[in-house]
């Protein structure tokens, strides 16, 4: 709820709604920013608050101090930290191997399940060295595996 919109709430000793206009010290009621502020919509709820500044009032107070404890809670227990804004990491990926460069040795990344033919399936544990020539039977999957950063070329 933004401020200056109407708030509707049913009030229980009356038994109707009643619309009020939230000012800007009231935005706590909208969107809670911190423990205070869910403190105050709470107490604000129960009737609290009305009863807190009407006996402030009878003993001479201008403020029952509310706001103040708020905005202190607020700061103790805030629902967002703000922190420096950490991009995201960027993910690279090698570029494409040309046709005449597939051809070499390679270094394994991360685990690698595949399957040979004529071996059936196998896992490439990290560290593993392949050493690729066009008769062998990942020949055609290399670039793709180069390119995700599976392997390495050495």
């Amino acid at each position: 709820m933004k401020a200056n919109t109407p708030l509707k709430k049913k009030t229980q000793d009356k038994g109707y709604v009643q619309t009020t206009t939230l000012s800007k010290d009231d935005s706590y009621l909208s969107t809670p920013k911190g423990l205070g502020d869910t403190v105050a919509q709470f107490t604000h709820f129960l009737g609290a608050d009305r009863v807190a500044e009407k006996l402030a009032k009878a003993m001479g107070k201008d403020d029952c101090g509310c706001n103040r404890r708020r905005k202190a809670l607020n700061e103790m227990f805030p629902y967002t930290k703000e922190t420096e804004s950490i991009p995201p990491p960027v993910i690279l990926e090698n570029p494409p191997l040309k046709e005449d460069e597939i051809e070499g040795n390679y270094e394994i990344l991360r685990p690698l399940n595949t399957s040979l033919e004529g071996i059936g399936p196998i896992t490439l544990n990290i560290g593993t060295t392949l050493i690729i020539d066009k008769q062998h039977p990942l020949y055609n999957d290399i670039p793709h595996y180069y390119k995700n950063q599976i392997i390495k070329k050495l």
